[in-house]
């Protein structure tokens, strides 16, 4: 009867198979998970299949900072930039203060975006419009393209939600009129009614008629407005 004996593994440290991960281009578990099941046979076995379970129970996975004491530290570097900030990671030796590069996911309770964790200063909405309207920008794509190009710091991708309460539309952020409806382009929209007036009497006949089509068809049915 053949014995089988045990053979003792010698696996990498935390931060060799760390690098070994980012050298294959490894992002995530998912996508460790199917290099395993992959290459299983070839993976030299000083490599853990279940690195998370392994490290951790043998104390190697690092301890981090709280959220506020981490920002408080990287606040002091200025930087504009989550790139800015993976770029200088290893050379300020971030890892060893306690400070993890994937903030966002260690985070995640207190998580507020990159610009908050960097301390970035974020530009009012009155000095944004201003901006906005002085490169002459007409629609979202065209402010997407100028904000990843104009050099200036602090700009929310998303105006419309993060000045909520100065917001009034994007025709108003771009300091456009505002385009009629196109019920009001069309032979059906030639009435006498102003537009808070047409939203009442839409609202009223919807629920009259409990319609859910605001076309011209819904007026020759019922008869145009202001006839």
């Amino acid at each position: 009867m053949k014995t089988r004996t045990l053979e003792l593994v010698q696996h990498l440290d935390y931060d060799e198979c760390s690098k070994f991960a980012q050298i294959t281009g490894i992002k995530n578990r998912e996508d460790w998970i199917n290099f395993i099941e992959t290459f299983n046979d070839e993976i030299p076995r000083c490599i853990p299949r279940n690195p998370d379970l392994f490290y951790r129970r043998n104390g190697h996975v690092p301890i981090w900072l709280d959220y506020n004491k981490a920002k408080k530290i990287i606040m002091k570097y200025n930087y504009k930039s989550r790139l800015e900030f993976f770029n200088n990671y290893k050379k300020e030796n971030f890892k060893n203060l306690g400070i993890p590069m994937s903030a966002e996911r260690v985070y995640s309770k207190q998580w507020k975006g990159w610009k908050d964790f960097l301390g970035t200063i974020m530009l009012s909405f009155k000095e944004l419009k201003k901006l906005v309207r002085q490169a002459g920008l007409t629609k979202y794509e065209e402010f997407l393209e100028w904000r990843n190009t104009c050099g200036v710091e602090g700009i929310y991708r998303n105006p419309d939600k993060e000045y909520e309460k100065e917001w009034k539309g994007f025709h108003d952020f771009f300091g456009k009129e505002r385009t009629p409806h196109l019920f009001y382009k069309s032979k059906w929209g030639k009435s006498k009614l102003s537009q808070r007036e047409w939203r009442k009497f839409y609202k009223e006949k919807m629920l009259e008629k409990s319609l859910v089509h605001r076309d011209a068809e819904f007026f020759v049915r019922h008869g145009r407005v202001g006839k």
